[in-house]
């Protein structure tokens, strides 16, 4: 978690999916073994142990980016420069503001009326996230500036779908390039995956691991959805890890379906190893042309 914060900021989209997964975690009817031989039976218990794991978590991460910036808090060390990061955190609703007037028609043709409009409009989350970590020295000035300078990048950068140029993106553009850039085998396996797993993705009572692999996968599409920056398929690339552990999982799910199982009936036996063969073969051949 820690390595993950310091390589990419978008690692901040693991805090949802942990809060979400440990709120699911909580209601599991299995105990939780720990040491000693213990384990953990009530609801109030495993939210306790999460609690515990989600703060252990936060504090070894902040302090691995502390730990990346040499525990400095400026930048540079023994003069009296900063970073601007108020004017760059406003940058942030500056290009926003750029980016839908463009795409609207209406381009800002004085900078007056610009910054007016800058002055009236309130920050976003992000935004204020950033100016309130800069205050309190939450993090390394270094690494707040870095958001923010994502951010602002984020906020208005010129895309292309579909024959239409925009600088606010679209809804549908990652939703397109899933189906344009993933291989049809791909595909069909996974629709597979979740149509064998439909009756286990709510099972939350028992197992329930297939929330596991979807929780995370599904954050990392939603956020890209939501986001301007539609510049690349690489966005959606760690949602395929989870889906393919998903699809790893089919050929058991499939091996465990009742009557399939049934080692008495020789057409259950022949149904079952024709099921698994063909899933594992478009599995390999999924991840062959993935890579390709």
């Amino acid at each position: 978690m820690g390595a993950a914060c310091v390589a990419k900021f978008s690692t901040i989209l693991l805090v949802p999916s942990f809060l979400i997964l440990a709120v699911l975690a909580t209601f599991r009817a299995e105990p939780w073994p720990i040491v000693g031989g213990k384990a953990v039976r009530t609801p109030r218990g495993r939210a306790a142990m999460w609690v515990t794991l989600l703060i252990g978590w936060g504090l070894i991460a902040w302090g691995c980016i502390w730990a990346t910036y040499g525990f400095r808090h400026t930048a540079s060390p023994g003069t009296e420069r900063r970073l601007e990061i108020a004017a760059m955190a406003r940058n942030i609703r500056l290009s926003r503001l750029i980016a839908e007037a463009r795409d609207r028609g209406t381009p800002f043709t004085d900078e007056r009326a610009l910054q007016a409009r800058a002055d009236v409009t309130p920050p976003d989350l992000q935004e204020r996230f950033i100016l309130w970590a800069a205050r309190h020295r939450l993090l390394p000035e270094a690494y707040v500036y870095g958001l923010a300078f994502a951010a602002q990048g984020a906020a208005g950068r010129p895309s292309f779908l579909l024959g239409r140029v925009s600088l606010t993106g679209s809804r549908a553009y990652f939703l397109i390039c899933f189906g344009a850039k993933t291989p049809v085998a791909t595909l069909a396996v996974v629709a597979a995956a979740l149509a064998l797993g439909a009756r286990r993705l709510f099972r939350l009572r028992r197992r329930g691991e297939a929330a596991f692999l979807l929780v995370p996968a599904t954050a990392i599409a939603l956020t890209a959805i939501h986001s301007r920056l539609n510049i690349g398929h690489r966005h959606l690339l760690p949602t395929y890890p989870p889906l393919f552990v998903l699809c790893g999982a089919a050929a058991w799910w499939l091996w465990a379906w009742p009557g399939v199982r049934n080692e008495a009936r020789p057409p259950f036996r022949f149904a079952r190893a024709m099921g698994i063969g063909l899933c594992g073969a478009v599995g390999l051949l999924a991840v062959e042309m993935g890579y390709r």
